[in-house]
């Protein structure tokens, strides 16, 4: 078995498991890990451009990537068990799509790409600061 299939297959497993826990994925759910895959690309090619790639540094950041994960499915958990809504999984699913799309964000200004005001402002919104005018 080629390697590629080898990480389909563990993939589809680590899905399958996720989708089991959190009574399927709906689509805030889908959208965070989508948002924690992209910070995850986006730091590393950062550290790569400014030549600061270690390893510990991706272990520590990963751990808190799964732990988010964690966290979030604890929740619909929760909310399954108790509310039987899906709205507190969700919530925290936002929150966090927020934190890692400013995450994103922040990386792609540090790898050069220019971001327009109005999502500079928007960050500067959510982060309870005032954006900077280039």
């Amino acid at each position: 078995m080629d390697k590629l299939t080898i990480f389909k297959t563990i993939s589809a497993g680590v899905g399958s498991f996720i989708s089991y826990l959190v009574g399927g994925l709906g689509l805030a759910f889908v959208t965070l890990l989508i948002m924690l895959i992209a910070d995850i690309v986006t730091g590393v090619m950062v550290s790569w451009q400014n030549g600061e790639v270690k390893s510990s540094e991706f272990r520590k950041g990963l751990m808190r990537k799964v732990f988010v994960i964690i966290l979030v499915g604890l929740c619909y958990m929760l909310d399954m068990t108790t509310f039987k809504t899906g709205m507190l999984g969700d919530g925290v699913c936002v929150a966090y799509i927020i934190n890692e799309f400013i995450s994103v964000t922040e990386n792609g200004g540090k790898l050069g790409v220019p971001i327009p005001q109005k999502i500079k402002d928007a960050i500067a919104v959510l982060k309870g600061s005032k954006g900077e005018k280039k």
